[in-house]
């Protein structure tokens, strides 16, 4: 019987211990649901979050892309255009250079006519000195060579 008081004395405070863990328990049974609730609303925020900037990323990927190909395409285009342009100006370049040759050999040309023409007046007018004064002068000479080349 003597165990049985001391039970009898020990069981209320030993209920008292029971009681006072198990609220201590509920307690944090209670802040680690709390926690864990903030943790999911918290990722399934991050989740939306997640999900509104990976579309935006796409989004925007597909707007640089379209971008950089509009660009390619102008690039290619004045490309094009720059080559003909360089086609024409080799071109033109060419027609000159052989106007310029042609030109070169008429002028070399009349060098020479005009050369042999110098040389052969020298001649007529020392024999024209030479010459009594009723016979034509060298100025009637020249003229009649200009009106010849005329």
């Amino acid at each position: 019987m003597f165990l049985c008081q001391g039970f009898r004395k020990y069981l209320p405070e030993h209920l008292n211990d029971l009681k006072k863990e198990n609220f201590s328990l509920k307690l944090r049974i209670y802040f680690l649901e709390e926690r864990m609730q903030q943790k999911y609303e918290a990722s399934r925020e991050d989740i939306y979050k997640r999900a509104d900037v990976e579309n935006l990323n796409s989004q925007n990927e597909a707007e640089l892309r379209r971008q950089f190909e509009e660009r390619q395409q102008e690039t290619e285009h004045v490309y094009e255009l720059l080559e003909n342009k360089i086609q024409l100006l080799q071109e033109e370049s060419r027609l000159a250079k052989n106007e310029a040759a042609r030109m070169a050999a008429l002028v070399e040309a009349e060098k020479e006519c005009n050369l042999e023409l110098s040389e052969k007046l020298k001649g007529v007018t020392k024999n024209w000195e030479d010459v009594p004064g009723d016979q034509v002068k060298p100025d009637q000479y020249t003229e009649a060579l200009a009106q010849r080349d005329k």
